[in-house]
């Protein structure tokens, strides 16, 4: 079977596992040890590559695809649950299709040869829009590269054509360092990333506040004023290096002080598709759950801040889905196990700012 069609099935199941058994990762690694893994690339199912492995060596970074607002005001990026991809994979080929907003992407990433991978971008257009740009971004972590030194190859002004990130500095990024070049040599004393871009193309450097703080690098696909039917396909060739740690491991087993005790399966039970109940079902009857936790649909429990959802409820106004919902909880509750109720959806009235922006890190650092 395809992994496209593995991937679809995933996305169709929202009954997943938080917990692992350790003799099932230790089969997972010895399998691996058996038949050697040439798939050198990590790239999510949203379309981000998180690194390149060379020997098993992590050099990590994380590639985006980001739609900026004109000024920098407003920033969209592919992530985890942001969209809604494709992902296929073929060999050392993987492939994501997605969109934001009214623009569309297409993005194939090829193993070439170890450390080398071909990175190929489509953008197309759906109608017209005035932007600051649409982007191909590194994420480079404060950890990994805080005093990286990157070069700028064919970097114009030469003024700019080398840059050590210490010197950004968030309080520009409404006016960030800016330098056109045919590519980037990223480097530290433990690892290099080179990223070509084939022909040149206008590069912003920012740094941003969020979750893991790091530094941006913005390689422009589409500039500002952007047609409706606008196309532009891009090439990126990465090389990657580094120093491989090949100490060897030693693992200390304290069976004075043992760890907690696996007590089964915990997982998530939402209700968000047709084949949901499905998939519940099999899991409760054939699967030792010992951990539930189920939604509590609190924008559609309560979606004014003045109303009496109790009262409604009692007067049969109960909304179906929180209905389903708390059905939910009741029957794991019924089975003897802990059951945790989560909110992923608040209403717009209990949203700092605005609730479409509820899900990304903004520039105050709520979320």
């Amino acid at each position: 079977m395809k992994n496209s069609n593995l991937m679809r099935q995933y996305r169709r199941i929202s009954v997943f596992f938080g917990s692992f058994f350790t003799f099932f990762t230790s089969a997972i690694l010895f399998l691996t040890m058996l038949s050697p893994i040439k798939a050198q690339t990590e790239v999510m199912a949203w379309g981000n590559m998180t690194g390149i492995r060379i020997e098993g060596q992590l050099m990590d970074f994380e590639s985006s695809l980001r739609v900026v607002g004109k000024n920098w005001e407003s920033l969209n990026a592919t992530g985890k649950e942001r969209q809604s991809p494709k992902y296929d994979r073929e060999g050392q080929t993987q492939s994501v299709t997605t969109s934001i907003g009214k623009i569309k992407f297409s993005q194939i990433v090829d193993d070439v040869a170890t450390g080398n991978v071909k990175v190929s971008v489509k953008v197309t257009a759906d109608q017209d829009t005035l932007l600051q740009g649409i982007f191909f971004t590194l994420d480079l972590s404060d950890a990994s590269y805080a005093n990286a030194e990157v070069k700028f190859i064919n970097g114009s002004p030469s003024g700019k054509a080398k840059l050590n990130l210490s010197r950004i500095d968030a309080a520009n990024n409404a006016n960030p360092y800016k330098v056109t070049a045919k590519g980037v040599v990223i480097s530290t004393p433990k690892k290099q990333i080179e990223v070509g871009f084939g022909t040149g193309a206008v590069v912003y450097v920012r740094k941003e506040t969020g979750i893991t703080p790091g530094t941006q690098i913005y390689i422009e696909l589409l500039g500002q004023n952007i047609k409706k039917g606008q196309e532009i396909e891009k090439t990126f060739a990465f090389k990657a290096s580094g120093e491989i740690d090949k100490s060897p491991a030693e693992m200390v087993l304290d069976v004075k002080n043992p760890g907690r005790l696996h007590v089964g399966f915990g997982g998530n039970f939402r209700l968000q598709s047709n084949t949901d109940p499905q998939v519940i079902d099999y899991c409760l009857n054939n699967l030792r759950v010992a951990f539930g936790r189920a939604e509590m649909p609190w924008s559609m429990w309560q979606p004014n801040e003045d109303s009496d959802p109790i009262a409604e409820a009692n007067a049969g106004k109960l909304n179906p889905n929180v209905k389903a919902a708390m059905e939910m909880a009741q029957r794991l509750a019924q089975k003897g196990m802990p059951v945790i109720l989560s909110d992923w959806s608040a209403p717009a009235w209990a949203v700092l700012g605005n609730p479409r922006d509820a899900y990304r890190v903004r520039p105050d650092g709520l979320r």
